[in-house]
């Protein structure tokens, strides 16, 4: 089995969702009693913890680029609307697979935290908060969330969106 860091952003949106339904997507310095700054820190502990158990040289980051990573994943982001459930459901999959190679990571607050947004998944699906419909006009889930990841669905959906009215409007002139 392998591991690696998540993206910093990834650990954002993770910890930006967790709270989404309780404070109605707001980004975090407009959350006062948000708790998404240190489910961030945790959840992006959890993992460098977890590299560094799976590889000897923890795979090869230094003290101060993995302090850089913490502080990165703790900066300020809006939930990302374009994300759906799976999406979501995905991105906590992918963080798992990450940070569970500890033996501690089954009673760690890390994984406390992906039962917290597992939680607001399954609430969020039986509600009408929360996003709906796939992003991309596909029913595949993301594994890792990264800005560039983010601009090929966008190109995707603005391609399915090209192809769907280029085909009606070529039915309609037949």
């Amino acid at each position: 089995m392998s591991a690696f860091l998540c993206d910093e952003t990834h650990i954002q949106q993770l910890a930006a969702f967790k709270d989404h339904g309780k404070n109605n997507w707001l980004t975090f310095e407009e959350q006062p009693k948000n708790m998404a700054h240190l489910d961030a820190l945790v959840l992006a502990n959890e993992n460098i913890v977890s590299i560094q158990a799976r590889y000897s040289d923890g795979m090869g980051y230094s003290e101060q680029e993995l302090k850089d990573y913490v502080t990165d994943c703790q900066k300020s982001v809006r939930f990302d609307n374009r994300l759906t459930l799976g999406d979501v459901a995905g991105m906590l999959h992918c963080y798992e697979y990450q940070a569970c190679e500890t033996n501690g990571f089954e009673k760690s607050e890390a994984k406390k935290l992906c039962n917290e947004i597992r939680y607001e998944i399954v609430k969020c699906s039986r509600t009408a908060s929360g996003p709906k419909e796939s992003y991309d006009g596909s029913n595949e889930a993301l594994w890792e969330y990264t800005p560039s990841v983010m601009a090929d669905r966008e190109k995707t959906k603005e391609r399915i969106k090209k192809e769907f009215f280029d085909s009606k409007k070529n039915s309609f002139s037949n």
